[in-house]
Protein backbone atom coordinates (compact mmCIF):
# COMPACT_ATOMS: atom_id res chain seq x y z
CA UNK A 1 0.00 0.00 0.00
CA UNK A 2 1.58 3.55 -1.09
CA UNK A 3 1.94 6.38 2.22
CA UNK A 4 -1.34 8.55 0.26
CA UNK A 5 -3.63 5.56 -0.07
CA UNK A 6 -2.59 4.57 4.00
CA UNK A 7 -3.52 8.53 4.44
CA UNK A 8 -6.67 8.66 2.78
CA UNK A 9 -7.68 5.17 4.15
CA UNK A 10 -7.00 7.61 7.92
CA UNK A 11 -9.06 10.27 6.35
CA UNK A 12 -11.81 8.15 5.83
CA UNK A 13 -11.31 6.54 9.45
CA UNK A 14 -11.57 9.26 11.22
CA UNK A 15 -15.00 10.68 9.64
CA UNK A 16 -18.04 10.37 11.56
CA UNK A 17 -19.51 10.37 15.02
CA UNK A 18 -19.30 6.68 15.49
CA UNK A 19 -15.72 6.07 13.45
CA UNK A 20 -14.07 3.00 14.19
CA UNK A 21 -11.13 3.52 16.74
CA UNK A 22 -9.89 0.09 15.79
CA UNK A 23 -10.01 1.51 12.38
CA UNK A 24 -8.23 4.70 12.72
CA UNK A 25 -5.56 3.00 14.46
CA UNK A 26 -4.72 0.45 11.67
CA UNK A 27 -5.00 3.73 9.43
CA UNK A 28 -2.60 4.90 11.65
CA UNK A 29 -0.10 2.72 11.88
CA UNK A 30 0.12 2.38 8.26
CA UNK A 31 1.17 5.69 7.86
CA UNK A 32 3.32 5.28 10.13
CA UNK A 33 5.01 2.24 8.95
CA UNK A 34 5.23 3.93 5.41
CA UNK A 35 6.32 7.21 6.05
CA UNK A 36 10.23 6.11 7.34
CA UNK A 37 11.17 4.50 3.35
CA UNK A 38 8.75 7.37 1.84
CA UNK A 39 10.13 9.61 -0.85
CA UNK A 40 9.86 13.72 0.33
CA UNK A 41 7.12 13.53 -2.77
CA UNK A 42 5.98 10.88 -1.21
CA UNK A 43 5.68 12.61 2.35
CA UNK A 44 3.75 15.90 1.14
CA UNK A 45 0.92 14.02 -0.59
CA UNK A 46 0.26 12.05 2.15
CA UNK A 47 0.74 15.30 4.62
CA UNK A 48 -1.74 17.01 1.81
CA UNK A 49 -4.77 14.64 2.06
CA UNK A 50 -4.73 14.82 5.49
CA UNK A 51 -4.35 18.45 5.70
CA UNK A 52 -7.58 18.60 3.55
CA UNK A 53 -9.32 16.41 6.30
CA UNK A 54 -8.29 18.58 8.99
CA UNK A 55 -9.12 21.88 6.76
CA UNK A 56 -13.01 20.51 6.34
CA UNK A 57 -13.43 19.71 10.11
CA UNK A 58 -16.38 21.20 11.89
CA UNK A 59 -16.56 20.90 15.88
CA UNK A 60 -20.30 19.72 15.04
CA UNK A 61 -18.95 16.39 13.89
CA UNK A 62 -17.60 15.26 16.55
CA UNK A 63 -15.11 13.12 14.77
CA UNK A 64 -11.96 11.85 15.25
CA UNK A 65 -9.75 14.05 13.17
CA UNK A 66 -7.50 14.95 15.51
CA UNK A 67 -6.17 12.00 14.22
CA UNK A 68 -5.74 13.25 11.17
CA UNK A 69 -3.72 15.91 12.90
CA UNK A 70 -1.73 14.70 14.83
CA UNK A 71 -0.70 11.76 12.02
CA UNK A 72 -0.15 15.17 9.74
CA UNK A 73 2.21 16.07 12.28
CA UNK A 74 4.25 13.27 12.27
CA UNK A 75 4.60 13.20 8.68
CA UNK A 76 6.09 17.05 9.11
CA UNK A 77 8.61 15.30 11.68
CA UNK A 78 9.87 12.84 9.51
CA UNK A 79 10.48 15.28 6.51
CA UNK A 80 7.19 16.86 5.00
CA UNK A 81 6.95 20.35 4.74
CA UNK A 82 5.83 22.18 8.01
CA UNK A 83 3.76 25.10 5.46
CA UNK A 84 0.45 23.10 4.77
CA UNK A 85 -0.62 22.10 8.19
CA UNK A 86 0.86 25.42 9.65
CA UNK A 87 -1.54 27.15 7.32
CA UNK A 88 -4.16 25.37 8.60
CA UNK A 89 -4.02 24.16 12.06
CA UNK A 90 -3.91 27.88 13.88
CA UNK A 91 -7.30 28.41 11.86
CA UNK A 92 -8.86 24.82 13.30
CA UNK A 93 -7.53 24.54 16.71
CA UNK A 94 -8.98 27.77 18.72
CA UNK A 95 -13.00 26.61 17.13
CA UNK A 96 -12.22 23.20 19.28
CA UNK A 97 -10.48 25.18 22.27
CA UNK A 98 -13.82 27.75 22.10
CA UNK A 99 -16.42 24.74 21.86
CA UNK A 100 -14.37 22.83 24.66
CA UNK A 101 -13.69 25.83 27.10
CA UNK A 102 -17.69 26.36 26.36
CA UNK A 103 -18.34 22.87 27.66
CA UNK A 104 -15.99 23.09 30.64
CA UNK A 105 -17.83 26.38 31.65
CA UNK A 106 -21.69 25.00 31.31
CA UNK A 107 -20.46 22.40 33.79
CA UNK A 108 -18.46 24.38 36.22
CA UNK A 109 -21.25 26.53 36.50
CA UNK A 110 -23.55 23.63 37.39
CA UNK A 111 -21.21 22.27 40.35
CA UNK A 112 -21.57 23.83 43.89
CA UNK A 113 -19.01 26.38 45.55
CA UNK A 114 -16.15 24.08 46.22
CA UNK A 115 -15.11 23.17 50.09
CA UNK A 116 -12.19 21.70 51.97
CA UNK A 117 -14.19 18.30 51.80
CA UNK A 118 -14.35 18.19 48.00
CA UNK A 119 -10.98 16.43 47.61
CA UNK A 120 -11.20 13.48 49.84
CA UNK A 121 -14.97 12.94 49.19
CA UNK A 122 -13.90 12.72 45.33
CA UNK A 123 -10.73 10.22 45.89
CA UNK A 124 -13.26 7.84 48.20
CA UNK A 125 -13.20 4.13 46.78
CA UNK A 126 -16.50 3.64 47.23
CA UNK A 127 -18.26 6.38 44.76
CA UNK A 128 -20.64 5.13 42.86
CA UNK A 129 -19.44 5.30 39.48
CA UNK A 130 -21.54 8.17 37.81
CA UNK A 131 -19.42 10.15 40.90
CA UNK A 132 -16.01 9.48 40.85
CA UNK A 133 -14.07 12.71 38.34
CA UNK A 134 -14.05 11.86 35.43
CA UNK A 135 -11.50 15.36 34.68
CA UNK A 136 -10.47 18.40 36.44
CA UNK A 137 -11.02 22.00 34.88
CA UNK A 138 -9.21 25.08 36.78
CA UNK A 139 -9.09 22.83 39.91
CA UNK A 140 -12.52 21.64 39.95
CA UNK A 141 -13.49 18.54 39.43
CA UNK A 142 -16.07 17.01 37.15
CA UNK A 143 -17.80 14.00 37.91
CA UNK A 144 -19.29 11.70 35.40
CA UNK A 145 -22.51 12.75 36.62
CA UNK A 146 -22.39 16.11 35.47
CA UNK A 147 -20.30 15.21 32.11
CA UNK A 148 -23.58 12.96 31.51
CA UNK A 149 -26.16 15.35 32.16
CA UNK A 150 -24.64 18.02 29.95
CA UNK A 151 -24.37 15.84 27.25
CA UNK A 152 -27.49 14.96 27.49
CA UNK A 153 -28.48 18.36 27.65
CA UNK A 154 -27.69 19.11 24.33
CA UNK A 155 -29.80 16.29 23.00
CA UNK A 156 -33.10 14.91 24.59
CA UNK A 157 -31.89 12.40 27.21
CA UNK A 158 -34.95 9.85 26.02
CA UNK A 159 -37.33 9.83 23.78
CA UNK A 160 -40.29 7.62 22.29
CA UNK A 161 -39.89 5.47 19.72
CA UNK A 162 -41.76 3.31 17.73
CA UNK A 163 -41.19 -0.14 16.11
CA UNK A 164 -43.11 -1.97 13.78
CA UNK A 165 -42.47 -5.73 12.68
CA UNK A 166 -44.81 -6.27 9.73
CA UNK A 167 -44.13 -10.18 9.42
CA UNK A 168 -44.14 -11.02 12.63
CA UNK A 169 -47.69 -8.65 12.90
CA UNK A 170 -45.94 -6.92 16.14
CA UNK A 171 -45.31 -3.10 17.42
CA UNK A 172 -43.39 -1.94 20.33
CA UNK A 173 -43.31 1.87 21.94
CA UNK A 174 -39.87 1.74 23.10
CA UNK A 175 -37.71 4.59 25.48
CA UNK A 176 -34.39 5.38 23.91
CA UNK A 177 -32.21 7.01 26.52
CA UNK A 178 -28.64 7.91 25.78
CA UNK A 179 -28.14 6.40 22.61
CA UNK A 180 -26.37 8.48 20.33
CA UNK A 181 -24.86 6.57 17.17
CA UNK A 182 -26.51 3.63 14.82
CA UNK A 183 -24.25 1.00 15.78
CA UNK A 184 -25.38 1.55 19.89
CA UNK A 185 -29.13 1.82 18.52
CA UNK A 186 -28.76 -1.49 16.25
CA UNK A 187 -27.39 -3.29 19.17
CA UNK A 188 -29.27 -2.34 21.84
CA UNK A 189 -32.36 -2.30 19.88
CA UNK A 190 -31.42 -5.71 18.31
CA UNK A 191 -31.05 -7.73 21.92
CA UNK A 192 -34.40 -5.86 22.93
CA UNK A 193 -36.42 -7.36 20.25
CA UNK A 194 -34.58 -10.86 20.67
CA UNK A 195 -36.00 -10.12 24.42
CA UNK A 196 -39.51 -10.32 23.50
CA UNK A 197 -39.33 -13.01 21.21
CA UNK A 198 -37.80 -12.06 18.08
CA UNK A 199 -35.66 -14.55 15.70
CA UNK A 200 -31.84 -12.79 15.50
CA UNK A 201 -30.65 -13.63 12.06
CA UNK A 202 -27.80 -15.18 13.57
CA UNK A 203 -29.58 -17.87 15.62
CA UNK A 204 -27.78 -16.23 18.54
CA UNK A 205 -28.08 -12.75 20.76
CA UNK A 206 -24.56 -10.81 21.64
CA UNK A 207 -22.83 -11.29 24.33
CA UNK A 208 -24.15 -9.84 27.89
CA UNK A 209 -20.70 -8.66 28.68
CA UNK A 210 -20.65 -7.08 25.25
CA UNK A 211 -24.34 -5.54 26.04
CA UNK A 212 -23.47 -4.33 29.09
CA UNK A 213 -20.21 -2.35 28.15
CA UNK A 214 -22.21 -0.45 25.18
CA UNK A 215 -24.68 0.06 27.94
CA UNK A 216 -21.76 1.70 29.80
CA UNK A 217 -22.36 -0.39 33.02
CA UNK A 218 -19.10 -2.21 32.33
CA UNK A 219 -15.67 -2.22 31.39
CA UNK A 220 -14.89 -3.38 27.54
CA UNK A 221 -14.77 -7.34 27.74
CA UNK A 222 -10.99 -8.13 26.85
CA UNK A 223 -12.17 -11.18 24.70
CA UNK A 224 -15.00 -9.85 22.57
CA UNK A 225 -14.11 -7.19 19.82
CA UNK A 226 -17.30 -7.34 17.32
CA UNK A 227 -20.53 -6.59 18.05
CA UNK A 228 -22.93 -8.66 15.53
CA UNK A 229 -26.12 -7.22 13.53
CA UNK A 230 -29.69 -8.67 14.83
CA UNK A 231 -31.89 -7.34 12.31
CA UNK A 232 -32.37 -4.88 9.35
CA UNK A 233 -33.54 -1.70 10.34
CA UNK A 234 -35.62 0.81 7.77
CA UNK A 235 -37.49 4.11 8.39
CA UNK A 236 -41.28 4.11 8.21
CA UNK A 237 -41.35 4.97 3.98
CA UNK A 238 -40.62 1.04 4.08
CA UNK A 239 -43.95 -0.03 4.97
CA UNK A 240 -44.79 0.59 1.31
CA UNK A 241 -43.09 -2.47 0.82
CA UNK A 242 -45.18 -5.91 0.53
CA UNK A 243 -44.16 -7.26 3.59
CA UNK A 244 -46.12 -10.56 3.35
CA UNK A 245 -45.03 -12.06 -0.11
CA UNK A 246 -41.68 -10.86 0.01
CA UNK A 247 -38.30 -13.15 0.13
CA UNK A 248 -35.32 -11.88 2.67
CA UNK A 249 -33.61 -11.61 -0.99
CA UNK A 250 -35.69 -9.24 -2.06
CA UNK A 251 -36.02 -6.84 0.88
CA UNK A 252 -32.42 -4.92 -0.81
CA UNK A 253 -33.80 -3.45 -3.60
CA UNK A 254 -37.63 -3.00 -2.49
CA UNK A 255 -36.46 -0.84 0.48
CA UNK A 256 -33.01 0.20 0.00
CA UNK A 257 -33.35 3.64 -0.36
CA UNK A 258 -35.32 3.23 3.43
CA UNK A 259 -32.47 1.20 5.29
CA UNK A 260 -31.39 2.88 8.21
CA UNK A 261 -27.35 1.99 8.32
CA UNK A 262 -25.26 1.05 11.07
CA UNK A 263 -23.21 4.27 10.15
CA UNK A 264 -24.49 7.75 11.37
CA UNK A 265 -26.81 8.55 14.29
CA UNK A 266 -30.19 8.05 15.52
CA UNK A 267 -31.84 11.40 15.44
CA UNK A 268 -31.19 11.26 11.47
CA UNK A 269 -34.66 8.55 11.78
CA UNK A 270 -37.00 9.97 9.97
CA UNK A 271 -40.80 10.74 12.31
CA UNK A 272 -43.71 9.15 12.14
CA UNK A 273 -46.61 11.51 13.81
CA UNK A 274 -43.22 13.05 15.40
CA UNK A 275 -42.23 9.58 16.66
CA UNK A 276 -39.19 8.31 15.65
CA UNK A 277 -39.95 4.74 13.94
CA UNK A 278 -38.50 1.89 12.74
CA UNK A 279 -39.30 -0.99 10.26
CA UNK A 280 -37.82 -4.47 11.44
CA UNK A 281 -36.84 -6.61 9.24
CA UNK A 282 -34.57 -10.09 8.62
CA UNK A 283 -31.19 -9.37 8.49
CA UNK A 284 -30.17 -8.99 4.87
CA UNK A 285 -26.63 -9.84 5.32
CA UNK A 286 -24.06 -10.64 8.02
CA UNK A 287 -23.03 -7.94 9.36
CA UNK A 288 -20.56 -6.43 12.41
CA UNK A 289 -18.70 -3.65 13.88
CA UNK A 290 -16.25 -3.14 16.32
CA UNK A 291 -17.09 -2.74 19.93
CA UNK A 292 -16.09 0.63 20.65
CA UNK A 293 -17.95 3.49 22.24
CA UNK A 294 -17.72 7.38 21.02
CA UNK A 295 -18.89 8.83 24.47
CA UNK A 296 -17.29 6.64 27.23
CA UNK A 297 -19.21 8.10 29.61
CA UNK A 298 -22.95 8.09 28.42
CA UNK A 299 -25.35 5.15 30.13
CA UNK A 300 -27.19 4.23 27.03
CA UNK A 301 -30.60 1.75 27.05
CA UNK A 302 -33.34 0.99 24.93
CA UNK A 303 -36.45 -0.58 26.98
CA UNK A 304 -39.59 -1.67 25.72
CA UNK A 305 -42.54 0.39 27.35
CA UNK A 306 -45.36 -1.34 25.44
CA UNK A 307 -46.42 -4.08 22.99
CA UNK A 308 -49.20 -3.11 20.58
CA UNK A 309 -52.17 -5.00 19.52
CA UNK A 310 -51.78 -7.20 16.33
CA UNK A 311 -54.77 -4.45 14.83
CA UNK A 312 -52.84 -1.42 16.50
CA UNK A 313 -50.00 -2.68 14.36
CA UNK A 314 -52.01 -3.40 10.95
CA UNK A 315 -53.65 0.25 11.00
CA UNK A 316 -50.17 1.82 11.70
CA UNK A 317 -48.32 0.10 8.39
CA UNK A 318 -51.38 0.69 6.47
CA UNK A 319 -51.48 4.47 7.09
CA UNK A 320 -47.56 4.83 6.54
CA UNK A 321 -48.10 2.79 3.16
CA UNK A 322 -50.18 5.02 1.98
CA UNK A 323 -48.43 8.19 2.99
CA UNK A 324 -45.48 6.99 1.46
CA UNK A 325 -47.11 5.66 -1.52
CA UNK A 326 -49.13 9.31 -2.02
CA UNK A 327 -45.30 11.36 -1.10
CA UNK A 328 -44.22 9.00 -3.78
CA UNK A 329 -46.67 9.83 -6.30
CA UNK A 330 -45.90 13.37 -5.79
CA UNK A 331 -42.40 13.51 -6.15
CA UNK A 332 -42.95 11.09 -9.88
CA UNK A 333 -45.16 14.20 -10.71
CA UNK A 334 -48.49 12.63 -10.03
CA UNK A 335 -50.94 13.17 -7.07
CA UNK A 336 -52.37 9.68 -6.86
CA UNK A 337 -55.53 10.66 -8.33
CA UNK A 338 -56.92 9.27 -11.29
Amino acid sequence: MSLEQAARDLARAVSGIDYDGAAVHRCRVAVHTGMSSASPSSLAAALQILVDRVAAARVDDADGVAFAALTAGALVETGAPAEPLAAVLPRKVPEFLVAARRFADACLADLPPPSPDDKEASEADDLPEEDQVLTEVDGRRITHRVFREHVRGRSPPWAPWLALCPRERRGFRLLVDGVVTNPDLHALLGDALAERGLAPACGARNPPALLEYIRGEAPAPDNLESVHGQFEFYEWRAAAHDWADADTDALPAAGGRHVVPVEGIPSAVLRFKDVPTLIIGPLTEERSWNKARTFGGLRSSITVTDELTEDEVASLLAEMKNMATTAASRVNGGTGQG
